[in-house]
């Protein structure tokens, strides 16, 4: 059985996979298995795996049609690794040296972790990158430390009301970031859910943190990248995904938030389907936007919003002569 599995879903990554793979076979950690899931990728994804796969027999290849949702891959993964700690890299974003030794170790001094995630950087194309890293440039460690517990260098335990903040305030964990135990995935119902396309890793997540004893390392330990081509690059479904995971996280967590996490977390939840009513009502997809503006207003009641629902009983002939006239 190999230490670690790191399952890797696969689309029409052909220009990054190769980068991305290597990024974990140089890994100071060589007890693994690399389990790629192609998701019926249309482009040369495939063959570079397979040729990288015949040099190095850590490489497993699952190939499916396409399912067009990262968490079906993500499970068809998972339900494949052998390994007593699983971490997950999408086929475009990096690993750093180090990343697998260094959170293998924490588990190692801190047995009783069941979940440690990390610090990550946006790299753009033409290899630029941000100097901040993502949890730097927001904050983290100051927003956090009510909820946070330094116990040695640079690692934090996650105090037991952390779901509360990364549900109410920032949810600081990212896909990349995470090396969990096998076990306490196995102890979930379900792991990804496979009726998001944007989100089901958040989903996760929440749940993991509110069951397990969670640390993070403050350390950038891999790369997040950013193009047009990303799946994350849909505004619709990212704010349904959004939506949708944080309605569910919001019943789930109703009797642990104090009032105050939870207005907060309301908040966030009605600007979601605030600025989707926005997005469908800029495509005069007047019903819709009015059933989102009516989601936000049962969260809290604003002017703004029922001046938003009144603009969606106008006739969409009025609305686009409207858009025209302020155009010209």
């Amino acid at each position: 059985m190999p230490k670690i599995s790191v399952v890797i879903p696969v689309f029409n990554c052909e220009t990054y996979i190769e980068e991305a793979l290597k990024s974990v076979q140089t890994q100071r950690v060589q007890d693994l298995e690399i389990i790629v899931v192609n998701d019926g990728s249309t482009d040369g994804t495939l063959s570079v795996v397979e040729a990288l796969a015949e040099m190095d027999k850590r490489v497993r290849i699952i190939t499916q049609a396409n399912s067009g949702k990262p968490a079906v891959a993500r499970n068809a993964g998972l339900r494949h690794a052998a390994g007593e700690y699983i971490c997950f890299l999408d086929g475009d974003d990096l690993f750093l040296p180090g990343k697998l030794e260094k959170q293998l170790e924490i588990f190692r001094r801190f047995p009783e972790l069941n979940l440690v995630f990390h610090d990550i950087r946006y790299l753009y194309e033409n290899n630029r990158h941000d100097l901040e890293s993502y949890l730097g440039n927001a904050g983290f460690i100051e927003s956090a430390k009510e909820y946070l517990a330094p116990i040695q260098g640079n690692i934090y335990l996650c105090r037991e009301n952390f779901y509360n903040f990364i549900s109410a305030y920032f949810l600081c964990i990212h896909t990349s970031a995470v090396m969990a135990r096998r076990s306490c995935l196995d102890d979930q119902s379900t792991w990804f859910p496979e009726d998001v396309t944007i989100g089901e890793d958040a989903d996760l997540w929440f749940r993991l943190v509110l069951s397990n004893r969670v640390a993070f390392l403050n350390e950038i330990l891999s790369y997040y990248r950013q193009h047009s081509t990303s799946i994350t690059s849909n505004m619709a479904d990212y704010l349904q995904g959004s939506i949708l995971v944080h309605r569910r996280n919001l019943k789930r967590g109703e009797n642990l938030f104090t009032p105050g996490e939870k207005r907060l977390y309301e908040e966030k939840i009605r600007g979601y389907h605030w600025h989707y009513g926005y997005l469908l009502y800029s495509n005069y997809e007047m019903e819709g936007a009015r059933r989102e503006y009516m989601d936000a207003l049962k969260l809290g009641y604003s002017t703004k919003a029922v001046v938003a629902v009144a603009k969606t009983m106008l006739p969409r002939s009025f609305v686009r002569f409207c858009k025209t006239c302020l155009r010209g």
